[in-house]
């Protein structure tokens, strides 16, 4: 029983060592990394300068005219953006 036990120890520990020397070990980085880029990074950049767009205008119309309406746009439009930013 200890035998087996120190032998799927010993197998345990020798399983990094042989992953670790995989040849396909950087492509496999590469492909998720790529994933990661088009599938989370592009489009929550793509989302938060839309929203930091729309805040920009909401501000630069508040900065012309003024007025309780207007505020309230570009309030909107920051919390549009800081919601896009976190």
């Amino acid at each position: 029983m200890a035998s087996r036990i120190l032998l799927a120890a010993l197998a345990f520990l020798a399983a990094p060592a042989a992953a670790a020397a995989d040849p396909s070990e950087p492509e496999q980085h590469a492909r998720v990394t790529a994933a990661l880029v088009e599938t989370h990074v592009v489009p929550r950049h793509d989302r938060l300068a839309a929203a930091m767009a729309a805040f920009d205008a909401a501000a630069a119309a508040y900065c012309a005219s003024g007025g309780a309406p207007a505020l309230a746009r570009a309030r909107a439009g920051l919390d549009g953006a800081m919601a896009a930013w976190m």
